[in-house]
């Protein structure tokens, strides 16, 4: 906006030298016009004088007495219509020719022309001045003379001024009033003209400065005219494009800034939210679109606690609120919150929302609120599969410890009062207790072993020389749970590479798995045949032995097949009540790792299930 102050000092300004030039110029032609017109006048009298003095001549030859005079003196009057008037006096006062009759004014011109002391008795003069009493402008004439008797007489004629030195006054009002209002109107006129385009070119100006305040540097100002501001505007144009440059390169700059932050944020394995100051959404990454399906239709801008669950919210929104409202400076904003939620969808899982302040280090202001989304599922289930472990272990060691204590305290005190045979059934017991303790102390070792990565060399192994045998120690238990046990194994079948005490160990886990959930009546055989392979000449020759472990037993849950070869998993509690320490399957999968290869299963609730593996064929040295 204008400077409104400053524009109306200015105009005071103007004014006054306006109107001091105007009264100044206007004096001066006055001035100008006074001294032309005094000239003028100063030579229409003398020609007056003269002009009359030439007609008064006659008038004073001395051969005329007074009739002459009288009638020489109308002879003028009526053949010159520029005389006004003639009034022939002598220079005692008395009047003898008076024309016209009568004379308008008689007695002033009496009294203002015809002075005693106009009469010059030495010599002839004319005396001019400005009539008076007429209503044109005339020129009064005296003139004194003698006639032969030295008689004086005073002539006072009338002579009628041209019409210009009648016009003379008035032109020069006109002129100087036309001259006083002529500065005024051109000064006007050029102050309305300059403040106008002063007062464009300000808008103007104004309006490409508001373009650049409100972030629009394209804006350029265009102009034609060649004047003082010319160079002001380049100046602004250039300076909006030097902005204009400057803001797209800082732009662009953000931009990519936000895009490695962005992809930085979306590479990442956990979930992350970021917010606003008013808890509105700002970015929201892959993973956590992926992780809940109600955040991939959520729109940038809206607020975050609109889309999450009710459940979600509960937790979420006291934390947003402490946030919030101990987000000012001096406050710590380093701290951060957590808390857990349990999402049973498809699969059940566990999440940890961990939810924390986004500062500006260099300002330390505080700028909104992240929250990272991650998938404790796995910790938590490898926490109660660890607290499982411990509570079965605990179980595991202290029944067989109780046990043997028992029956060695028994032993001990009572053994006059035992037969033979008791106290051989006592020690059996106590030896079978012992080796269940040894089985239990061998898994965690075999397990912590395998996951060190300790292992011995490959060896050249005999399927048929493995499965019988770990079939035959099996086949005892198998019996007791009226169970039948068989094995099938194809003539074609070569040795293998491996390790023999731990394929041992696969089979006879597997084995004694299928034994646990594997009901009275039922059946396990364990399978052992080649696959085939072709080489370049597509010659079919064996490059694996699949080995295959089938039960009608109970079966595994879709749930449970992708965690039961996880370390400290069971299932005997969700189908029967026998024991375990969780860590056979795991066990099996870390042994059949170290051949290169992986455990399959397939299961069906009801049915049975079964599992299986493949090794390589030994390699012919010969």
């Amino acid at each position: 906006m204008v400077n409104k102050p400053y524009l109306i000092s200015d105009i005071r300004f103007l004014v006054v030298i306006t109107l001091v030039t105007s009264l100044l110029v206007t004096s001066l032609t006055f001035l100008s016009f006074a001294r032309i017109q005094e000239d003028m006048l100063s030579t229409d009298v003398q020609l007056i004088s003269d002009i009359t003095y030439m007609l008064a001549q006659p008038l004073t030859t001395s051969s005329l007495n007074t009739n002459s005079l009288v009638l020489s003196l109308e002879s003028i009057y009526i053949n010159r219509p520029s005389i006004a008037y003639c009034l022939l006096t002598q220079s005692t006062g008395q009047t003898l020719a008076v024309l016209p009759e009568p004379l308008l004014g008689y007695n002033t011109v009496v009294t203002a022309v015809m002075k005693p002391e106009k009469v010059d008795t030495a010599n002839q003069k004319v005396y001019v001045a400005r009539s008076i009493f007429h209503t044109k402008q005339v020129f009064d004439i005296s003139i004194s003379f003698f006639d032969i008797n030295q008689d004086g007489y005073l002539l006072a004629l009338g002579i009628y001024c041209r019409p210009s030195m009648t016009m003379r006054p008035l032109l020069m009002r006109s002129v100087s009033i036309t001259v006083f209002v002529s500065i005024w109107f051109t000064s006007i006129l050029s102050i309305f003209i300059n403040n106008l385009s002063v007062y464009r070119f300000v808008d103007t100006l104004r309006k490409g400065i508001q373009s650049i305040a409100s972030g629009d540097f394209n804006k350029r100002i265009i102009s034609n005219d060649k004047n003082r501001f010319s160079n002001l505007l380049l100046d602004f144009n250039e300076m909006a494009k030097r902005l204009d440059i400057y803001d797209k390169n800082n732009v662009q700059q953000l931009i990519l800034e936000k895009s490695k932050l962005e992809t930085l944020v979306s590479v990442i394995a956990d979930g992350a939210i970021l917010l606003d100051k008013d808890l509105r959404i700002v970015f929201i990454n892959q993973s956590a679109a992926k992780t809940f399906k109600f955040l991939r239709s959520c729109i940038r801008g809206t607020h975050i606690y609109t889309y999450f669950p009710d459940f979600i919210n509960k937790q979420l929104l006291p934390i947003l609120n402490q946030i919030l409202q101990t987000s000012p400076l001096g406050q710590d904003l380093r701290g951060h919150s957590t808390f857990s939620v349990h999402v049973d969808d498809n699969h059940s899982k566990t999440f940890q929302f961990v939810v924390t302040h986004t500062i500006d280090h260099e300002r330390q202001t505080f700028t909104g609120i992240a929250i990272i989304i991650q998938d404790i599922t796995t910790q938590v289930d490898l926490n109660e599969a660890k607290n499982q472990f411990i509570s079965n272990v605990s179980h595991e060691l202290r029944t067989p410890l109780f046990n043997i204590r028992s029956f060695l305290e028994t032993l001990s005190e009572y053994q006059d009062s035992l037969t033979s045979k008791q106290q051989k059934e006592f020690l059996e017991i106590a030896n079978q207790e012992t080796l269940r303790l040894t089985n239990l102390v061998n898994d965690v070792l075999d397990l912590s072993r395998l996951e060190s990565g300790f292992i011995d060399q490959l060896e050249r192994v005999e399927v048929f020389d493995i499965i019988p045998s770990t079939i035959q120690a099996s086949n005892l238990r198998a019996c007791q749970q009226n169970i039948e046990l068989s094995f099938k194994i194809c003539p074609i079948v070569s040795s293998i590479d491996g390790y023999p005490n731990l394929i041992i160990q696969v089979i006879s886990n597997l084995i004694g798995n299928s034994l646990k959930f594997t009901k009275s009546d039922g059946k396990i055989i364990v399978k052992a045949y080649p696959l085939e392979s072709y080489n370049q000449m597509n010659y079919i020759f064996p490059g694996k032995i699949r080995i295959e472990i089938i039960d009608d037993g109970a079966g595994i849950g879709k749930l449970d097949q992708d965690r039961i070869f996880d370390r400290f998993v069971r299932l005997e509690n969700n189908v029967h009540t026998l024991n375990g320490t969780g860590l056979g399957l795991s066990i099996v999968k870390n042994i059949i790792e170290k051949h290169d290869s992986q455990i399959f299963l397939y299961s069906e609730i009801g049915i049975g299930s079964s599992f299986w593996f493949d090794l390589h064929v030994a390699e012919n040295k010969n």
